[in-house]
């Protein structure tokens, strides 16, 4: 018996990655097409949100560092 056309495991999780990716962007454009603020404070927010979470992930590296030292 002949079976239907099989995808690969690595294919599938290609796709499913590249779904990700273009529904993540897609996503994210239309939140800054809809935002309530000027593309100028949109990007000033975005940035200042962007710092904090890298502040914060630093501080949590730094933290795991010493824990695991």
């Amino acid at each position: 018996m002949k079976e239907g056309p099989s995808v690969s495991k690595k294919k599938l999780c290609l796709y499913f990655a590249a779904g990700l990716c273009l529904g993540l962007g897609l996503g994210f454009g239309v939140g800054v097409l809809q935002a309530p603020d000027s593309g100028d404070r949109t990007r000033r927010k975005f940035l200042k949100k962007a710092n904090r979470f890298k502040d914060s992930m630093s501080k949590s590296l730094k933290k795991s560092a010493h824990a695991g030292a």
